[in-house]
């Protein structure tokens, strides 16, 4: 038996257990759950912990959110990820902009 590939994968840059993070959290859970039947990985990096990964992939604001399509460039999302359907319209044009490259 093999996994298989996430179509989004989804890094959310924190710092540590602040109000707008754990929303941001909440929020991208959801969405994975609800709108993308868990088609996606989430990884969680703190920044607190993990300064050097934040550097390289140059966060100046958190949260910020990569999404990354399995078919796709990335895309770059800031702020506590409160509008849902933003977030998730943006997941989506990000699917269907890869279709159409």
């Amino acid at each position: 038996m093999f996994a298989m590939k996430s179509t989004y994968s989804l890094k959310l840059y924190i710092a540590s257990n602040t109000v707008n993070s754990q929303l941001a959290m909440n929020t991208l859970t959801e969405i994975c759950h609800e709108d993308l039947n868990d088609d996606c990985h989430i990884e969680i990096i703190d920044i607190l912990d993990n300064f050097e990964k934040a550097e390289t992939e140059k966060i100046v604001a958190i949260p910020t959110l990569l999404l990354q399509s399995a078919y796709s460039s990335q895309k770059r999302l800031v702020g506590n990820l409160s509008n849902r359907e933003q977030v998730l319209q943006e997941i989506k044009m990000l699917q269907k902009n890869a279709v159409y490259n």
